[in-house]
């Protein structure tokens, strides 16, 4: 049993080597892949990994006291953080839309007279950022105003001393009486965007090209030049000899799956949910049904060069209809019950319900049964049109 083990190993190492030792394999298992990810995740509405990152709002400072810089800071929320420039920066022009905050704002509000900050926009700017700045724009100046009425009369009198100012920074600094808090009442779930759909997708589509098309034309080599034949005089089954076969496709998948994880982790900041023995199982299955497909593919062909083309063809349909390319979530319903035909739809659903919702084992146990059906159906087609008189 052992020897028998130790020769199914040695015949899973050895492919394993000639695939890595092939430039053109390497390209496709570890280069391409990491273009593609960040190309789809940069075009897919930027990058879901640093999602605490603010964008900033230029404001044009011409009050150089201090409510000026008080309403600067009061810009920031969630979404924004003010970046102050000085009268006539040259950079302004460059952002096409800033606000401007007058001279004399200080002494005009602290005397009780009136004054307005000001969203200036250049000839087509965009509309909806201006907006989005005036929004921005109004509620800081309530809040400025609002900690304004905490500072007792007799402070703000003095004008903006130091006094003065230490009063209003405590009371700025007190928390909200009222938190608002914004909730989505819909079931559906969020759509991943950038590397949290680009990452998920461009793995589960490269592991499936390299399996069916290396992998694929490697097998239908094995047929042509008889490697399996000469197999079949080791003391070895065909089932020995499948297995050998089917684990030297499987490690080619994990050392790619782990590669692009740990890279994808280093340069997108991408996390993988809260599940890893889920994780671990989902992508088990799924390299074990792209392996499957690649020798069901390479033997029922039998030549190298037709095999490769079929896998890429394959792969294609299988990454655009299973939602590498984009989510499902957009598509008809139509196309969601067509897209679940395919491994890969099931493998990304699991993907996306692990890493982008935060699911467990139980969430995923459908799209790992699905996968593992299709990796026993291949198995056995495949296993059925292995022979030794070939």
């Amino acid at each position: 049993m052992i020897v028998r083990l130790l020769q199914i190993l040695a015949i899973a190492r050895t492919d394993l080597t000639l695939v890595l030792r092939d430039r053109q394999n390497l390209l496709w298992l570890f280069v391409m892949p990491l273009i593609f990810i960040y190309t789809f995740g940069r075009a897919n509405f930027g990058d879901d990994a640093k999602t605490t990152e603010k964008s900033a709002i230029p404001v044009a400072m011409e009050d150089t006291l201090f409510l000026g810089e008080a309403f600067t800071k009061e810009l920031e929320d969630r979404t924004w953080v003010g970046e102050t420039h000085a009268e006539g920066d040259s950079l302004l022009e460059a952002r096409g839309s800033w606000i401007v905050v007058p001279r004399g704002l200080t002494r005009t509000v602290l005397s009780g007279g009136r004054d307005s900050v000001e969203v200036v926009s250049k000839r087509g700017a965009s509309a909806r950022r201006a907006e989005s700045y005036a929004w921005s724009a109004r509620k800081a100046a309530i809040r400025v105003l609002l900690n304004l009425q905490g500072v007792p009369d007799s402070l703000r009198a003095n004008g903006a001393d130091s006094v003065f100012m230490a009063a209003y920074d405590s009371v700025a600094a007190l928390p909200p009486l009222v938190e608002l808090e914004v909730r989505s009442a819909s079931r559906a779930r969020p759509i991943p965007r950038g590397y949290l759909l680009s990452v998920p997708g461009n793995l589960v589509m490269f592991v499936l090209i390299v399996a069916l098309t290396a992998g694929a034309a490697d097998i239908a080599v094995d047929v042509r030049q008889g490697h399996i034949r000469r197999l079949g005089a080791c003391p070895l089954s065909k089932l020995d000899i499948f297995t050998g076969k089917l684990a030297g496709r499987l490690l080619t998948s994990l050392v790619q799956i782990l590669f692009l994880m740990a890279v994808s982790t280093l340069l997108f900041d991408m996390r993988w949910g809260n599940d890893p023995t889920a994780l671990a199982l989902l992508f088990l299955v799924y390299a074990i049904t792209a392996a499957t497909i690649g020798i069901f593919i390479g033997l029922v062909v039998g030549k190298a060069d037709t095999a490769a083309s079929l896998g890429v063809l394959v792969t294609l349909t299988l990454s655009a209809l299973g939602g590498c390319w984009w989510p499902l979530e957009i598509v008809p319903d139509g196309m969601k019950k067509l897209a679940h035909i395919f491994p890969t739809a099931w493998a990304l659903e699991g993907l996306h319900t692990l890493i982008s919702y935060g699911g467990s084992l139980g969430d995923v146990a459908l799209n790992i049964t699905v996968l593992t059906l299709y990796a026993a159906a291949f198995a056995y087609l495949a296993s059925r049109l292995l022979r030794f008189d070939r």
